[in-house]
């Protein structure tokens, strides 16, 4: 599959009132596609739909296999626990962790010769690579060199409860999550609203390294200047992609 996302005759409606309707377009992989459009013209609708938190008629094609990362706008609840361990949960590592340990341990049990060790060392095969896909055995080195970028102090805050954190900072930390998550697909709604101008220079570094596709929702001009690499404008519940930069997109749209 090239395409990000396929999209074929989507609509979404909200207590009877329809957001968007007859959506149809490709979302092209890799680079970073913002949504554009005034107001209440469904650019959050698509990005949660997108997600899968929202429900629609129509079809949605994305590559199989591929892991979804969604930074919504508005604060989300975030559990109470030390910030690295948080980091680590919504990773997926932590689960993976006890996974790897309840493995070990059942083998431990078990002698050289018994027919179930083969089938529990393919297992541990397999969660181990898992494991090492999703950044494990350097997670903490990469976590603290994420917070700095975000504008933590990793010595001091790893070990912080994330209740301890105001509000912008907690959104800095589901930034920090979904970065460290190794998403194939990240679907970002305003991700520089909490950021200072440093931070924001480290996230676009960070988000030009990135090998995966990004779908933006963006006031930010900089951020539109510096980092898009095509446009899909919504307006009357309807859709146009432009294969361009921001700039460029203003001059077409003009023309």
């Amino acid at each position: 599959m090239e395409n990000c996302a396929e999209i074929r005759g989507l609509c979404v409606s909200f207590n009877g009132e329809e957001v968007l309707h007859g959506i149809t377009t490709d979302i092209p992989r890799h680079g970073i596609t913002v949504l554009l459009g005034r107001s209440g013209s469904g650019k959050t609708t698509l990005l949660r739909v997108l997600a899968g938190g929202a429900d629609y008629e129509g079809t949605i094609t994305m590559p199989k296999g591929h892991a979804v990362g969604y930074l919504p706008q508005d604060l989300v609840e975030i559990k109470e626990l030390p910030l690295i361990e948080y980091l680590k949960e919504r990773a997926g590592l932590t689960e993976l962790s006890r996974e790897l340990a309840a493995c070990e341990q059942r083998m431990s049990l078990l002698g050289e010769n018994d027919p179930a060790v083969k089938g529990l060392l393919s297992e541990h095969e397999r969660l181990q690579r898992l494991f090492e896909s999703k950044g494990g055995f350097g997670f903490e080195v990469e976590a603290k060199q994420v917070l700095k970028g975000l504008g933590f102090a990793p010595e001091r805050d790893a070990e912080r409860l994330t209740s301890e954190f105001s509000g912008g900072w907690k959104m800095r930390i589901a930034l920090a999550a979904l970065l460290l998550s190794h998403s194939d697909i990240m679907l970002l709604d305003e991700p520089t609203n909490h950021l200072d101008t440093e931070s924001m220079e480290w996230l676009e570094s960070w988000l030009r390294d990135y090998r995966g596709t990004i779908i933006a929702v963006s006031h930010d001009r900089r951020f539109l200047d510096n980092m898009v690499t095509s446009v899909a404008e919504l307006a009357n519940g309807r859709i146009n992609l432009y294969s361009c930069g921001y700039e460029k997109f203003l001059t077409e749209r003009e023309e």
